[in-house]
């Protein structure tokens, strides 16, 4: 592994907590030691700096791509950068960078990144997901069963329920509110360990999309949905590229400004959302 790094301490930082995990990292200065080092050296991981004083850590990224697809060589570069924000994620992963994490880089960080490059996680993430999507329907279909059965002790008479207007269905306005609701519960939830633990980046993505369909559908741009996910920037671009790729979400470009996409539910996704939000809906209203 190689750590492309000016400031010494954070370069020494980096290479003990790749020690630790096992590794024995080489550490450069400067972008031509760097790709010296790089064209000798059977590397296929390199940490680089995205504010190289020599050479932005990004043109450092796209060079030494160029020179591992000449030596036919996989290879993988992870930019890290005092302040992570969507606009030096959009250009790292144009530039071909792998992640981008924000220094000073934590031992969680650089394992969990390094696990992701070994390709341990994501094939089995993306067959999950896809997983759990396609079997919600059939999951809604059960809980719906489930909830619309009534309790012999509690049923009203027909006439009371008419009168009380129970089953008729939500309007857009009451569902909107109801999945603002449920937006708060999951940030008090991801709020706990600091969101390591009890967060679910895909599911708020997708409780905003619908919010914003069913209030008055407005557009969501990427970073929108990005900032909604609760998750870091690079990790949540990570993620709608997963979705789009999976076929779950729609991404279009702003006929207004080309730089910028906006993103919408997949219509059978969008369905079953929508039967999801009104069971749950209708079962907290029923009863309470």
């Amino acid at each position: 592994m190689l750590i492309v790094e000016n400031d010494q301490q954070a370069g020494r930082e980096c290479s003990i907590a790749l020690q630790h995990l096992g590794y024995a990292p080489l550490i450069s200065h400067s972008s031509a030691e760097a790709l010296d080092i790089f064209a000798r050296r059977p590397l296929s991981v390199a940490f680089i700096a995205y504010n190289l004083r020599d050479q932005g850590g990004l043109s450092l990224v796209q060079a030494l791509s160029r020179t591992a697809c000449t030596l036919n060589r996989s290879a993988h570069f992870v930019v890290m950068a005092g302040e992570v924000t969507l606009d030096i994620a959009v250009a790292a992963i144009r530039a071909s960078a792998f992640d981008v994490l924000e220094k000073p880089l934590t031992p969680h960080a650089i394992r969990d990144v390094i696990r992701r490059i070994s390709g341990i996680e994501s094939k089995a993430m993306r067959r999950e997901l896809l997983r759990r999507i396609s079997d919600l329907g059939t999951e809604l279909e059960r809980v719906s069963r489930v909830l619309s059965a009534p309790l012999v002790s509690e049923q009203p008479n027909s006439a009371e329920y008419i009168l009380h207007n129970e089953d008729r269905p939500p309007e857009a306005h009451e569902l909107v509110a109801f999945i603002r609701r449920i937006l708060r519960k999951e940030m008090q939830r991801r709020a706990i360990a600091d969101g390591k633990l009890f967060g679910d980046p895909a599911w708020a993505m997708f409780l905003e999309l619908m919010r914003s369909k069913l209030d008055g559908n407005r557009p969501v741009s990427v970073k929108g949905a990005c900032i909604a996910s609760g998750a870091p920037m690079s990790t949540a671009l990570r993620l709608v590229r997963r979705l789009t790729d999976g076929g779950l979400i729609t991404r279009i470009p702003d006929p207004n400004d080309r730089r910028r996409d906006f993103i919408s539910l997949d219509f059978r996704i969008e369905e079953m959302m929508r039967s999801h939000l009104i069971d749950k809906f209708c079962a907290e209203r029923a009863f309470g």
